[in-house]
């Protein structure tokens, strides 16, 4: 065992020399190529951590002393022959103490079995040994397999920098045959583009002489044609020159261009002049082929007209406007036979006839897109004005309204026939012109090139047909014509809009009726007397008293009357004017419905000192109440109609609001009357009830006649209202009248003298059904009304609750008054508690207890008597005031 032992020390010591000679210091990695290596070589050998620590790792392994010492090995032998047998329960010990050894030792040595001893720390270093050769010999292989693959690495870059220098080499050879081509190319260009600027200057040179030649023939012809008054192929030719002229705008300098530009203006001039006169010389006589000619003549020269341009067509309008209403003046200027506001519908039949003249005259003329009529109604609409502005200063004061508001009804009826006539004249221009209304600038053109003046019309076509489409602005000063076909079309559409442009729209409204305006004053004063004239003749002629309740009709009927003036006199006024005139009207309107709720509150009863109101008079009041809720229902909507009628600078002023307010407190005010007046009835029951002998009264019987008879009034009384008021009026009507009448009952029993127990006793069975007969004067059947109620009408919240309370109050009084004497303060309290804690306790015990008969001294000692029974806060003062004294004592509410 011992040779066996040193044989496996010294291996051990020559594998550790083989390994220590071999093994270098570790490296030391940093904590990212730590990561890397754990991600790409995974291990979970505790040698392969970052983290390694020896000293714990071999703690680990030798965790005590006894793991270092010698472990035994095999079987355990018996002893003697005396102890063959063994002891089975030491050799089960002995196999234990065994395998506890052996799994201490790691059991890494079981090959080692038949040993009888070992080292264990030895054992445990040689196979580390062991390990570290067969890693090394690992990273011997790895390392070589790399170099040999670290070299094939280094020829294929090598290879590969060749290549890039051979592509670099041709790239470079082709940038320099491309920069090569570009300098060939550069000369090639220089000599192309002097080529290039040759012909562009050679072919301006031929244009310019080319249209050069047209210009100059162009203005021989236009001048020859100017001195044979051929106004159609002028004014073609007219269109050409211009045309011509603005190739050579920027050549104006040059003299031979200047002097064309000046001999063409002059042309013009003359041109101008010579038609202006021609048209001064036309009158409409002579034979139908001489009027034929010239008309066409004057036709012709209405184009050369267009083509001048400026103010030349302007200036032939006024001119010819001028000499159409020369005769007008003299016979319907302010003085003459005609100057007069009523021959002003005169004035408009003599229009009439000059517009039948030019019709008949003038029409073939003027081309179309001119709008000669229109322009010549707003010249005699504009005379027209100033005469009537005249005459209405002259007559300031003087002239009849009537008339006035006639003349301007004809006017602005007048004004609206022009609007209507005359609704597609304006800066509509383009139509195209024509004798007689008829056919379009393209069919003269068509008849002109049919002519023998071939070679103007070729001139003409030549320039129209190449710079047509070239220029088109330049064809905004064409003449009248054009080449045939599409150009004459062109040439027609742009000299209409050339005209177009000059043109202005024309608006017919209130050319004339403005200059009625500042003299309305006088219709206002009228629409304010047929108002107040209205209001009279309503007051006089309605039925006031009426004696039948119409549920058809539950308001007056001049309240519908004045509501219809008010509506057509805005119609009527509305066709005049809707500006300030209307506002003024409007407020007319306004002061005589204020002097209508004047007339209606004429008609009510006074509220403080009311008269009995019999049906025909309460029947009276429900209509005026029904007129003032009509009126504030109907207002608002009124206002809307003003509104949207009326000027919008005005229309923010306009306010009914006033009115509604006014309308309101006069249906208040029926109301207060209504009830004031049906309470006064009622009054004189309340006397019969002071009246009566309560202090003799002798028998409790049924309900007394003063009850009956208020029961009757009140029955007759409402079903008139019931019948004349809607549901919610009705209600407030009865709330007001029972508001009036409780606190004026319960006075009226007060002011009786003496009432005995009997008496007491009575007034409370007349309270109970007084209070009873209130509560159902809601449920009252409609006058005239034959249909029984089958069910009860809701009563009120409201209405209930006041009846309930004030009744009971008269109810508790009474109570109190047939009370014992000596208990009468007691059972005030207990049924009023409210009255007791008040500051008017003291007088109303006192007025009680001199209904009932008690002494004044009597009343003293009962009021101390009750005082030195109870609190001190609950005591009752000795009333210092005479109880006689007359004013109200309880407030009803």
């Amino acid at each position: 065992r011992m040779m066996s032992g040193d044989d496996d020390r010294d291996d051990d010591v020559s594998v550790d020399a083989k390994v220590d000679g071999d093994v270098e210091d570790v490296p030391v990695f940093g904590d990212d190529m730590e990561l890397v290596l754990a991600e790409v070589l995974p291990s979970a050998d505790p040698l392969d951590q970052a983290d390694f620590d020896p000293v714990a790792y071999i703690n680990s392994i030798f965790p005590d002393e006894h793991s270092l010492l010698p472990v035994k090995r095999g079987r355990r032998v018996n002893g003697d022959g005396g102890d063959g047998g063994g002891d089975g329960k030491q050799q089960s010990e002995g196999e234990e103490e065994k395998k506890q050894q052996q799994g201490g030792a790691g059991g890494d040595d079981d090959e080692l079995g038949e040993e009888i001893e070992q080292y264990h720390l030895q054992s445990y270093l040689a196979q580390l040994r062991r390990r570290v050769v067969v890693i090394q010999d690992e990273i011997t292989r790895t390392v070589r397999s790399h170099s040999a693959q670290r070299s094939k690495t280094e020829k294929a870059v090598a290879d590969a920098r060749s290549a890039i220098q051979e592509l670099f080499n041709k790239i470079k050879a082709i940038k320099d045959k491309a920069e090569t081509s570009e300098r060939m190319v550069q000369e090639i260009c220089r000599d192309i583009k002097s080529l290039d600027y040759a012909k562009n200057h050679l072919t301006a040179t031929i244009r310019a002489l080319h249209n050069l030649h047209m210009l100059v023939s162009a203005v021989d012809q236009l001048t020859f044609m100017s001195s044979r008054k051929q106004y159609k192929d002028a004014a073609r030719l007219f269109g050409a020159v211009d045309l011509l002229f603005t190739q050579f705008s920027q050549y104006n300098d040059i003299p031979q261009i200047n002097k064309l530009l000046v001999t063409v203006e002059g042309t013009k001039r003359e041109l101008q002049q010579v038609i202006f006169q021609d048209f001064r010389d036309f009158r409409p006589s002579g034979g139908i082929g001489m009027m034929d000619s010239t008309i066409e003549m004057l036709h012709d020269g209405c184009s050369v007209i267009d083509v001048l341009g400026g103010d030349s067509r302007a200036e032939l309008l006024d001119w010819f406007c001028e000499r159409q209403l020369a005769s007008y003046t003299p016979v319907f200027g302010p003085g003459m036979e005609g100057g007069t506001l009523d021959q002003t519908e005169r004035r408009y039949s003599w229009w009439r006839r000059m517009m039948k003249e030019y019709e008949d005259t003038y029409q073939g003329i003027f081309p179309r897109h001119w709008h000669v009529p229109a322009i010549l109604s707003k010249h005699f609409c504009d005379t027209t004005r100033g005469h009537l502005t005249r005459i209405l200063q002259a007559e300031q004061g003087e002239f009849d309204v009537n008339v006035l508001i006639k003349t301007l009804q004809k006017t602005i009826d007048f004004e609206k026939a022009l609007s209507v006539r005359y609704r597609m004249y304006g800066a509509n221009g383009g139509r195209g012109g024509g004798r007689g209304g008829a056919g379009g600038g393209a069919a003269n053109l068509d008849r002109y090139f049919d002519s023998d003046e071939h070679e103007a019309a070729a001139v003409v076509e030549a320039i129209k047909s190449k710079y047509a489409d070239k220029d088109k602005d330049g064809a905004h000063h064409g003449g009248g014509g054009g080449g045939a076909g599409a150009g004459a079309g062109r040439g027609t559409a742009n000299i209409n809009h050339r005209n177009g442009d000059q043109e202005v729209s024309i608006d017919f409204t209130n050319i004339i009726s403005q200059c009625f305006m500042p003299h309305l004053g006088g219709y206002v004063q009228l629409e304010r007397g047929n108002i107040r004239e209205l209001i009279e003749r309503i007051n006089s002629e309605e039925v006031w008293l009426p004696n039948d309740v119409d549920t058809n009709k539950p308001r007056l009927a001049g309240s519908d009357e004045l509501l219809l003036y008010i509506k057509k006199s805005m119609k009527r006024c509305a066709k005049l004017t809707r500006g300030k005139i209307f506002f003024n009207i409007v407020k007319e309107y306004e002061r005589g419905m204020l002097l209508y709720i004047d007339v209606l509150r004429s008609h009510l009863c006074n509220a403080d000192d009311p008269n009995e109101l019999d049906r025909a008079a309460i029947l009276s009041h429900c209509q005026i109440i029904n007129t003032a809720e009509y009126f504030m229902e109907i207002l608002p909507d009124l206002q809307t109609s003003i509104v949207r009628i009326i000027d919008e600078d005005l229309a923010d002023q306009v306010d009914l609001s006033p009115e509604i307010e006014q309308f309101g407190a006069l249906a208040q005010s029926g109301v207060t009357s209504l009830v004031a007046g049906i309470h006064a009835s009622l009054s004189k029951h309340l006397t019969t009830m002071v009246k009566m002998p309560w202090a003799t009264w002798e028998e409790v019987g049924d309900t007394s006649a003063y009850v009956h008879r208020i029961q009757q009034t009140l029955q007759s009384s409402v079903s008139v209202v019931a019948s004349a008021f809607s549901r919610a009026y009705f209600i407030n009507f009865c709330t007001t009248l029972v508001e009036m009448f409780v606190p004026q009952y319960v006075e009226n029993i007060f002011k009786c003298k003496r009432i005995n127990d009997l008496a007491g006793q009575q007034l409370a069975l007349d309270a109970h059904s007084l209070k009873n007969i209130i509560m159902d004067v809601p449920n009252t059947t409609p006058f005239g009304s034959d249909e029984e109620k089958s069910q009860t009408v809701r009563v009120p919240r409201r209405f209930k609750r006041f009846v309930t309370n004030e009744m009971g109050k008269a109810e508790y009084m009474l109570k109190t008054l047939v009370s014992p004497p000596e208990r009468i303060i007691q059972t005030y309290v207990t049924l009023l508690p409210d009255e007791a804690k008040s500051a008017r306790a003291a007088e109303q015990l006192a007025r009680l207890m001199d209904l009932r008969g008690i002494r004044r001294s009597d009343q003293q000692q009962l009021i101390a008597t009750y005082n030195s029974t109870c609190a001190p806060a609950d005591r009752i003062t000795a009333a210092t005031e005479s109880p006689t004294t007359i004013r109200k004592l309880f407030s009803f509410k």
